[in-house]
């Protein structure tokens, strides 16, 4: 019998008959969304500090930017701690604290850099329009958001 192109994937990537076998169990979206959490508390604990030394809240009272090149700078190292996480980790601490893991999509292996770049920079259409394509989780077969799609990345629990 043919296969339904239109089904979802199987959770069970793996060779039930190898040895160590282990099926795969996708991240759904509200373990997800608590990661983000861990790590948005994270984030705020080193990203106050910093900002008490180099920015000047005098200006952030008036309702002004804490400037160009901070705003750049931010965005910027805020995106390379989580490439180099993922890259390195699989996972961010948050995700690390609830054993999840990135890997890619086919091979359940560790996934290149680009593609973690990718990833991240999947994260902006992804949020647009009220944040659909990450609420995507929740739905999809294998619990991929815009973002992973873009990179053909799941992530998974490690059981």
């Amino acid at each position: 019998m043919a296969e339904n192109p239109y089904q979802a994937p199987q959770a069970n990537l793996v060779d039930r008959s190898a040895p160590n076998a282990q099926e795969v169990v996708f991240a759904g979206f509200w373990v997800r969304v608590l990661a983000t959490l861990i790590d948005g508390v994270l984030l705020l604990a080193i990203m106050v500090p910093i900002m008490m030394v180099f920015v000047d809240f005098d200006t952030l009272e008036a309702g002004e930017s804490a400037g160009f090149g901070w705003d750049i700078l931010s965005n910027v190292a805020m995106a390379a701690v989580y490439v180099l996480f993922w890259h390195y980790k699989q996972a961010t601490p948050g995700k690390m604290a609830l054993r999840l893991r990135i890997v890619d999509a086919d091979s359940l292996q560790p996934v290149s850099v680009g593609r973690l770049a990718l990833r991240y920079v999947g994260y902006f259409p992804a949020y647009m329009l009220f944040a659909i394509g990450v609420i995507w989780t929740a739905f999809d077969g294998r619990k991929q958001g815009w973002h992973d799609k873009m990179a053909n990345t799941v992530v998974v629990r490690d059981l």
